[in-house]
């Protein structure tokens, strides 16, 4: 499968399934001249299957849950390969001391779910 670079980096190409919202579908055309690309547009044929959304974190991680990239482990770059096919790429959990004795002690706890928006680990 050949690869396009998009900000320096490997990405791979769309290989038959097209993910994408709304009415954003393209196709591209290389050609020699300007004649050929709009003649050879013009014989291009593409049927959308509408396939599932998951719109909701919790949905996505769920085992069922439609995945968004199903051949991730033959990526170009991947350095971990997933134990199996998920939308998660990785699950940590760091935690110290005894939760359950500094509930116990506790004058006040507060539980609740909270959302915050989307952000990148590293900034």
């Amino acid at each position: 499968m050949a690869d396009y670079v998009e900000l320096g980096r490997p990405t791979p190409r769309i290989d038959g399934v097209a993910k994408v919202t709304g009415a954003a579908r393209y196709v591209a055309v290389a050609a020699d001249t300007e004649e050929i690309a709009s003649h050879a547009a013009d014989l291009i044929d593409v049927t959308y299957e509408e396939l599932p959304a998951v719109l909701d974190l919790d949905a996505a991680l769920e085992p069922d849950a439609p995945l968004l990239h199903p051949d991730f482990d033959s990526y170009p770059g991947v350095r971990r390969p997933l134990d199996e096919p998920s939308n998660a790429y990785r699950w940590t959990v760091n935690d110290r001391g005894d939760l359950d004795a500094g509930f116990a002690e506790a004058d006040i706890v507060v539980e609740g779910e909270y959302e915050t928006q989307r952000h990148h680990q590293a900034y």
